[in-house]
């Protein structure tokens, strides 16, 4: 399994520790990522600087990831310029988070999801030809119509090349059990955010407030109440060879924290590795 990181918690340790760029790239090269996910915004004005950038440090981009209003404003022409995009900077993946919905109930709600499913196939059938997949991921927040294990999998059965980005930690959101979501889902899994949860402020982190409020925090990965251990020797268990995206927005010391989950998921990897020879 390869490991990856967000650009943004690059960014952001870049800025909490007074460390260029490059410099915070190479200190996780150094610790053993392999790519970078970034979003469009982070990515578009920048392409060529990004590629400069990452190709110093050896780094890739393993996925890119955008926002989108697709089931009120925007067709699902709006992302072929996010497939593009990929193409043009060696992505493979793209996840899409397709919107929210601003109505509880009725045929509103049905109609925007409907788009959303429209949407997504216009965009799959895109990236077909130029090798991409396009995944939908188990997004935290109560107005997605794609935040339970069962959303996603009815996503993934009308839009028949639609793949999962499987969120370790955000089915907790929902009050659901990622192993159990993780049973139900395998079979369209293809890319992992390795994102721990801690029910304890561990800096000046902001809370995520899940849908019973419960309060959750960013915590360095193999720290916090996901079963990851679990997680990985399932994947592994399943032969998959894919990317482990580290994930923990708005910690208070990013570097860090990635440091940490590096190490933490080496160790894991390295063992479960051991037990198959």
């Amino acid at each position: 399994m390869k490991l990856s990181v967000c650009y943004n918690h690059i960014l952001l340790a870049s800025e909490q520790t007074g460390l260029s760029l490059s410099e915070v790239l190479k200190k996780v090269k150094n610790l053993g990522i392999q790519s970078v996910a970034c979003s469009y915004e982070e990515l578009k004005p920048y392409t060529r600087e990004m590629k400069v950038l990452l190709k110093a440090v050896e780094l890739e981009i393993s996925c890119i990831y955008k926002y989108f209003d697709f089931g009120y404003e925007e067709t699902g022409e709006a992302g072929y310029e996010l497939i593009d995009l990929a193409e043009h900077m060696g992505a493979k993946f793209v996840l899409v988070i397709p919107g929210l919905l601003k109505e509880e109930v009725g045929i509103k709600r049905e109609q925007a999801i409907k788009h959303m499913v429209e949407a997504l196939r216009l965009m799959c059938d895109y990236a077909k030809d130029k090798g991409i997949t396009v995944t939908l991921e188990d997004y935290d927040n109560v107005c997605a119509p794609y935040t339970t294990a069962k959303e996603i999998l009815w996503f993934m059965e009308q839009v028949p090349d639609l793949k999962h980005t499987f969120d370790t930690g955000n089915y907790r959101y929902r009050g659901e059990d990622e192993i159990e979501a993780f049973e139900l889902l395998k079979d369209y899994i293809v890319y992992v955010h390795v994102k721990d949860r801690s029910t304890a402020m561990k800096g000046e982190e902001v809370a995520k407030i899940a849908a019973d409020g419960t309060a959750l925090f960013s915590t360095p990965v193999g720290s916090g109440v996901i079963k990851i251990k679990e997680i990985l020797d399932k994947l592994e268990f399943m032969g998959y060879d894919g990317t482990l995206n580290i994930e923990h927005f708005d910690a208070s010391n990013q570097l860090g924290y990635i440091e940490q989950s590096i190490r933490w998921l080496l160790k894991n990897i390295s063992t479960n590795s051991e037990k198959n020879i």
